[in-house]
């Protein structure tokens, strides 16, 4: 895609990445061709070496731990919980990242009472795989580790599918799901007790931000230095941040949407309305036909 900008004489380049720093002599080439790049949702790890300008974020990648732990003391309660983490990709950067900050949150005191088990990669990134590794762990339970009761996925796919697989095989009475994921692909587990809580920033928006700042940036509207204020249309206006998570020989910089939006049975039914109107319905489109 990248080769395509360059070859079709594109001004700017978005993107989510979810192929690591493969992608980076790419973004580099592109660079060089006059291209300005943003990458969003998942970063690129080489930052501003590797020719991206901003990084625009849902969130606070340190908040993304904290969040994730404070939902898991939820639907665990007081009692001692092993619970795991499932992912599709393990080059996913920006779910490292917030592996990453979850593994340092529960070192916390308030966090004592959760363990975390491993985690979990797909063989086959599919429904398919899914399945298997979401059955795979409640297998653990007759196992090495007899009290698993929460699967933490912080990946709309991960969640929903094995929030999918939980209902099919009933099993949401002995495990639990939460983590990132939209509304739209979760109705059903969370009003069937199998997803208590889950959360994620406003995707819509998020691809909203990323274009505005893309746009006014590649035109020369704004430089694109920390401290910058970026007109975000509806979203009113959004000021560019070092990102100090980025250890880059060059200053990398950010742009944060945030914070993150929790949900649970007595908001997600509306929510997921409002996102299946504005055209992503996921698994709630037959729902809401009836």
């Amino acid at each position: 895609m990248i080769a395509d900008a360059v070859t079709g004489n594109a001004k700017a380049f978005m993107i989510a990445n979810n192929a690591g720093s493969d992608i980076e002599d790419g973004s580099l080439a592109a660079i060089e061709a006059g291209l300005t790049i943003a990458s969003y949702d998942s970063p690129i790890p080489g930052g501003a070496d590797a020719g991206i300008f901003l990084f625009v974020t849902g969130v606070d990648f340190g908040t993304t731990g904290e969040v994730m732990a404070d939902m898991g003391l939820n639907i665990l309660g007081t009692e001692d919980g092993d619970f795991c983490v499932m992912i599709p990709n393990p080059q996913a950067t920006n779910q490292n990242l917030w592996i990453k900050s979850l593994k340092n949150t529960i070192l916390q005191e308030k966090y004592k009472k959760l363990n975390l088990i491993g985690v979990f990669f797909l063989v086959k990134d599919n429904l398919e795989g899914y399945k298997l590794k979401t059955r795979e762990i409640i297998n653990i339970t007759k196992g090495e580790y007899p009290n698993p009761r929460l699967i933490m996925a912080p990946s709309t796919s991960a969640l929903a599918s094995a929030a999918k697989t939980l209902l099919e095989d009933g099993n949401c009475d002995i495990m639990k799901v939460s983590g990132l994921s939209v509304p739209a692909e979760m109705l059903e587990a969370a009003e069937q007790g199998c997803a208590p809580e889950f959360a994620l920033f406003n995707n819509l928006d998020l691809g909203y931000l990323a274009y505005f700042v893309t746009r006014v940036i590649s035109n020369g509207e704004v430089e694109g230095k920390a401290g910058d204020e970026i007109p975000a249309g509806r979203l009113g206006t959004r000021t560019i941040e070092e990102d100090s998570s980025r250890n880059t020989t060059k200053q990398s910089l950010k742009l944060t949407l945030g914070p993150f939006i929790k949900y649970n049975p007595s908001n997600v039914e509306q929510v997921a309305f409002i996102e299946c109107i504005q055209g992503f319905c996921g698994d709630s489109e037959e729902y809401f036909e009836k």
